[in-house]
């Protein structure tokens, strides 16, 4: 076995949890350099590292876009530290080229920890959670009707006035700006059809979903408010190819994004949030775990106390 590949097999050992799949080191048994379209210039440690990272992220489930991302990361940390530690997974902001976030960056700035973060279905539901104290509120309403979906805003908007919840509207980036709102919050997709100037200029907050490390770069390309990591868990109707991260991914995840506003999301229970917010996220969001209690508004005022009394030990 060579360097590469010795390095590769650490690489894998100590980050299984990172995996999507069982058996990521029998997927390296099987893997070749040619497989992973490595990038070297040469023969130097630090393009064995890269090579390395690279063969050790396929087998770990990361598509080729990450893949590479990382393995320039483990390379930029290694050339840094002139050692190899395969469990020091990258984190560092600037090993991955991504530039020292500070508030001023983003499009309008956001809470770093907004604490529970209900999604719900429409302005009805709006304003039950805005009434229970909920801090934030997304309102994802669904329809083929643009003259519905607009009236649903803008008394989404209404719902909340005079409270203190920060509501954000799923997609609807138009009827967000036109009724006021305090901010939008837009998948992958909905980026290639939205105009963000317009949304800066309206002073929204724009809160941007982010299933994996590129997704992650695009959303600070885009100057984002805040960014939503996950489905950390499975989700009741679930889309199959929609990738579950983990906890484990989280966790990289939030590392590398300390110094933003973050957002866990999917498939998140109440007994799970500690687990969560141990993470290094600031904010939890949950759509099933409250609208299919009994209770829904009661079981919304038992994620905000969860969630208050973690932060308040921070």
């Amino acid at each position: 076995m060579n360097l590469v590949h010795q390095w590769a097999k650490a690489i894998v050992e100590a980050n299984q949890g990172l995996a999507l799949r069982p058996n990521a080191l029998r997927t390296l048994q099987f893997l070749r350099l040619s497989d992973a379209v490595p990038l070297t210039e040469g023969p130097s440690d630090a393009s064995r590292m890269y090579d390395a990272a690279l063969l050790a992220c396929h087998a770990l489930d990361f598509d080729t876009a990450d893949a590479k991302r990382v393995a320039a990361a483990w390379r930029a940390q290694y050339v840094r530290q002139s050692h190899f530690n395969p469990e020091q997974w990258p984190v560092r902001a600037e090993d991955y080229g991504l530039s020292p976030w500070s508030k001023n960056e983003a499009s309008v700035p956001c809470p770093q920890h907004m604490g529970f973060y209900a999604v719900v279905p429409d302005a009805s539901w709006v304003k039950r959670m805005a009434q229970a104290g909920v801090p934030a509120v997304q309102l994802r309403y669904q329809s083929d009707d643009p003259f519905r979906a607009k009236h649903e805003v803008f008394a989404a908007v209404d719902a909340v006035r005079g409270t203190h919840t920060l509501l954000f509207i799923n997609n609807l980036w138009e009827a967000a700006i036109a009724a006021g709102a305090y901010g939008v919050h837009l998948g992958q997709e909905d980026l290639n059809h939205s105009n963000l100037d317009a949304l800066s200029k309206a002073d929204l907050r724009l809160g941007i979903s982010a299933r994996s490390y590129d997704h992650i770069f695009r959303a600070h390309a885009c100057r984002a408010s805040y960014i939503a990591l996950g489905p950390v868990f499975p989700v009741p109707n679930q889309r199959p190819s929609t990738k579950v991260q983990g906890i484990m991914r989280l966790i990289r995840y939030a590392a590398l994004l300390k110094d933003y506003p973050t957002v866990a999301f999917g498939g998140i229970r109440l007994e799970r949030i500690p687990e969560i917010l141990s993470c290094g996220v600031g904010t939890v969001a949950t759509m099933h775990g409250f609208l299919d209690a009994t209770e829904p508004e009661e079981q919304a005022l038992q994620y905000l106390k969860v969630t208050k009394a973690f932060q308040a030990h921070i």
